[in-house]
């Protein structure tokens, strides 16, 4: 990414994406991405691409931990299936 695009980037966050009206800013929605992407470029010292790097990498870990959370549950379920066993077909529901 070239500097002039690093710098639009860095002025269309700290504007926070909003509009010009007469002569001000107007206050644009900010999504929670918006918000969480700020945060890791101003730790990035405004340094974008490590910013991106950082988010994926921290991304990649969470969903990681979802799925080892995930495979464990799946597991405690199979356990507890097998010790209580499979319903008899005659048994009543």
């Amino acid at each position: 990414m070239s500097y002039a695009h690093e710098s639009c980037l860095f002025f269309f966050c700290s504007t926070g994406g909003g509009r010009r009206m007469h002569g001000r800013i107007a206050e644009a929605p900010v999504s929670e991405a918006e918000r969480i992407a700020r945060v890791y470029v101003l730790a990035a010292r405004g340094d974008t691409w490590a910013a991106l790097v950082q988010a994926v990498a921290d991304a990649l870990i969470d969903l990681a931990e979802v799925e080892q959370r995930a495979t464990k549950r799946d597991q405690l379920i199979s356990r507890g299936y097998a010790r209580a066993g499979q319903p008899s077909p005659s048994a009543p529901l």
